[in-house]
Formats: structure tokens, C-alpha cells, sequence
């Protein structure tokens, strides 16, 4: 095992350099956590130095599912962006399937241009179909209702007023920026 983390880790050094490196390691990780809520750690994307934050942009991107422990990440690959509906995340697997320590990425610009990349499942009996999150957003003094889904590979965005949906591409689309920049 420890040989494996080694050739890891000496081809991550190799690539990137030492000095980026343990820029990466050093962040405050939390050892372990299961849930979003558990990482207390927390980094400002945009305060990190330019060269920080081109390699951290270079991590694969990944999709959470569930927990932070279940498995589905390849061992080889020693750091990713894990994001949620809202909260992006470093996490650095130091040899395991899953996502070991982990560290809350503020502020990272908009990940939507980057492949997420495929997780595999630790029991592929297991798959999330569907997983919905609603907001209220007060824009221009009026009250919407945004609902969004993640189904399957797919991420969906509506917004309602009055239980009608917003016909209105425009408007919908300045509620959902507005949304987007102040969440």
C-alpha cells in the first residue's frame, strides 16, 4: 500500500511540482467527514495565488453522492472539485476510493464548461434517480419559487410565480443570474 501511495504521489509531484504541491496538501482539510455540513474547513478560491488556482481548475470534477465516504473515486488520482447543487469542494483521496480529507472551495468561478466525470458506484445496485432543491428568491420585489433537479447525467432550472411557471425566457433567465450571483 505504501509503495502505491508513493508512485502516486511522486507522479502528482512530478506533474505540478513540489512547491504547488504541498501548496494543495497543506489546505485545511477535514480528516474523514461524511456530510457537507461536517467540513468546517474553508478556502477563498479567489484569494489563492494564480498559479493555486489554475491547478486546482486542472482537478477532475466530480459530482457528491451522498456521502463523502462512498467510495467510486479512483485511487490513482489523489485530488478532485467535488460539487453539490451548491457548495464546491477540494477533496484529496491519498490513495483510497473516496473522498478521504476534504476542504470547502469558496468562490470558485463557474465549473459548467468542465466534464464531470464519471463516479462508479460502490454497489451498482445503487443509483440516484432524482434529487430536487427549492429557493425562494425575493428579485425586484417579487416572490419566485426555483426548483432545482439533478436527474441522471442532467441538471434542470425552473422558475414559478403563483404556482405558474415563467414563460418569459428573459425574465427567467435574470432571475436565475441573479440567483446564481447572490445564493
Amino acid at each position: 500500500m505504501l509503495s502505491m501511495q508513493r508512485t502516486k504521489t511522486k507522479y502528482i509531484k512530478d506533474r505540478i511540482g513540489l512547491k504547488l504541491y504541498y501548496d494543495v496538501m497543506l489546505f485545511p482539510y477535514d480528516s474523514e467527514p461524511t456530510k457537507p455540513s461536517a467540513v468546517k474547513s474553508e478556502i477563498d478560491f479567489s484569494k489563492l495565488p494564480k498559479d493555486v488556482r489554475t491547478i486546482i481548475m486542472d482537478f477532475p470534477l466530480v459530482k457528491f453522492t451522498g456521502r463523502f465516504d462512498y467510495g467510486g473515486l479512483d485511487k490513482k488520482q489523489q485530488f478532485y472539485i467535488m460539487t453539490t447543487l451548491k457548495e464546491n469542494f477540494i477533496v484529496d483521496t491519498q490513495g483510497n476510493n473516496y473522498a478521504r480529507y476534504v476542504c470547502r472551495l469558496n468562490n470558485l468561478p463557474d465549473v459548467a464548461h468542465k466534464d464531470v466525470e464519471t463516479v462508479f458506484q460502490s454497489s451498482e445496485d445503487i443509483k440516484m434517480v432524482k434529487r430536487s432543491e427549492y429557493f425562494k428568491v425575493l428579485y425586484e420585489d417579487v416572490e419566485y419559487n426555483i426548483e432545482i433537479t439533478e436527474e441522471d447525467e442532467d441538471t434542470f432550472t425552473s422558475v414559478e410565480y403563483n404556482g405558474n411557471y415563467i414563460m418569459d425566457s428573459k425574465l427567467e433567465s435574470e432571475i436565475i443570474e441573479y440567483f446564481n450571483k447572490y445564493r
